[in-house]
């Protein structure tokens, strides 16, 4: 809606399908590719993401197990962008950066994120 391309990854091929189908739905200008961030660098206008949140979430392959701040540090060091947007369930290290929180709410639990703007 606002005139960007979209161009995206994720390490599972299910998620990159669906997310692909999708974009062929709605006729909206974006690619997603299979890769692994750790295979990645680039420099783009802006960087959105949300890392893996160790073993909360299954992926179907071994994933380093790294806190939310460690993979923010991997992004920060392997692109280069004009602003970094991350969505993340904990943070120490880039609490001066967050600039809403999220209150999530289901019938399995109650949790927060938190966006996170640099």
């Amino acid at each position: 809606a606002a005139g960007k391309a979209y161009v995206g990854q994720d390490i599972d091929a299910d998620h990159v399908r669906e997310s692909n189908e999708i974009i062929s739905f709605l006729n909206i200008p974006a690619t997603v590719i299979t890769k692994d961030i750790l295979d990645s660098v680039g420099e783009y206008e802006c960087l959105l993401t949300c890392p893996p949140y160790r073993d909360k979430e299954s992926w179907g392959t071994t994933l380093l197990n790294k806190s939310c701040d460690e993979w923010i540090d991997i992004c920060l060091e392997r692109f280069k962008c004009k602003r970094y947007l991350f969505v993340v369930d904990e943070t120490s290290k880039y609490k001066d950066h967050i600039v809403e929180t999220i209150d999530n709410k289901s019938h399995f639990s109650t949790n927060k994120e938190y966006v996170i703007l640099i």
